[in-house]
């Protein structure tokens, strides 16, 4: 059996006042992979040379225009249930894991989301809902740490 290769990313779970969570509706149009629409957490893979805190932060603001991030703590580290596809030659198609490390978050008061192309729209869900949209691209034992 071979080794598995992976990416990694970082995926902020931001809460608002209400313990409603952000998420935003992917545009498969702006993807690299052809994914179907779903709703997930805002964040993405790493730069190189960049820490997993930077990433986050850089991401967050990139996807939703959000500089005022508080970081409360890190939730969990989880391999996704999607995988990314790589061309490595025309004639042959491979993909890597997603490693995705993810950090509990919330704003400061009065923070307006303005999304980037990468999305069609986002929503503050309540916790269930939220749970069951990210059940697409998340394993359970992320999902079931979601309160």
């Amino acid at each position: 059996m071979s080794e598995d290769i992976f990416q990694l990313g970082v995926k902020a779970l931001i809460k608002n006042k209400k313990g409603e969570i952000l998420l935003l509706r992917t545009n498969p149009a702006k993807l690299s992979a052809n994914f179907l629409n779903h709703w997930d957490l805002p964040g993405g893979r790493l730069h190189k040379g960049e820490s997993l805190l930077e990433a986050l932060k850089r991401e967050v603001a990139e996807e939703t225009g959000i500089i005022d991030l508080i970081i409360i703590a890190q939730v969990v580290s989880v391999i996704s249930n999607f995988r990314i596809p790589l061309k490595t030659t025309p004639k042959i198609s491979e993909s890597t894991g997603l490693l995705l490390v993810i950090y509990e978050c919330t704003l400061a008061e009065n923070v307006t989301v303005k999304i980037s192309a990468e999305h069609l729209e986002y929503m503050w869900w309540e916790v269930t809902k939220a749970r069951e949209l990210l059940a697409i691209k998340y394993p359970a034992e992320f999902i079931r740490l979601i309160k």
